[in-house]
């Protein structure tokens, strides 16, 4: 398998670390002083919980619980607790439109990451640059090779394209605002839209559960191409 980056100068980050959920009259203590755990939501991939939420608790001494669940269910969870949050910190998923359930924090080392990336709200911490991709099984791709958004469209691939609900899952959402800009020039073209509503005939139905899911199904051999993010894909390659 291997992976392509599609549009690198649209890269996005899709990925971020918020500042906290609820706020500061919630009552919650800061973990690290009171000796207590961290309670983390988060839609990432066991690959990067396994790398980072170790070093943490190394780090620093303090536990951490892990929920994981895809970004939408996450997000839900958050807006149902917002009066008495259960979580300290998501880590992951696009959440601008939540922004009002989050503390600001800015991160001591967010003057290290280039400037585009700076932590310019006070509620999220870029911590990882994800660029959009195709995953291909190149046993599967056959002699014309899948190469483009448009490539997506062949009528040998309806059914055979694994992607997510930009609804629930962030990743899948980086995916649909590429799509419209590479597709249609920017967010609400016809050509755009067009292309969108093409895309999603030729799936056939089928709609992965989880970003995980997509890069499963891929290296699995269920499907020929995934379109999905740059982690993921990257463990599967190697």
């Amino acid at each position: 398998m291997r992976t392509r980056k599609l549009l690198t100068a649209m890269t996005v980050f899709a990925l971020m670390l918020a500042g906290g959920c609820g706020s500061s009259s919630s009552g919650k203590s800061d973990p690290a002083s009171a000796g207590g755990k961290l309670v983390v939501y988060t839609p990432n991939s066991k690959e990067i919980v396994a790398e980072i939420v170790p070093a943490f608790e190394k780090k620093t001494g303090v536990k951490v619980e892990v929920l994981e669940a895809g970004a939408g269910e996450i997000l839900t969870r958050v807006k149902a607790e917002a009066n008495s949050p259960s979580a300290d910190v998501l880590f992951g998923a696009v959440r601008d439109q939540f922004d009002k359930y989050f503390e600001k924090y800015v991160s001591p080392n967010d003057k290290y990451l280039q400037k585009a990336s700076r932590n310019v709200t006070g509620l999220a911490t870029a911590y990882i640059s994800n660029g959009s991709v195709l995953l291909v099984n190149d046993k599967l791709e056959g002699s014309h090779k899948i190469q483009s958004y448009e490539d997506l469209l062949r009528p040998e691939l309806r059914g055979k394209i694994a992607a997510g609900d930009p609804a629930t899952s962030s990743s899948a959402f980086a995916q649909l605002t590429n799509q419209l800009k590479a597709m249609g020039g920017n967010y609400t073209s016809r050509k755009g839209w067009d292309y969108v509503g093409s895309l999603i005939k030729n799936l056939d139905g089928k709609v992965a559960s989880s970003s995980s899911a997509v890069a499963r199904g891929v290296a699995d051999g269920e499907y020929t191409v995934g379109v999905t993010y740059e982690e993921p894909a990257a463990n599967y390659v190697k």
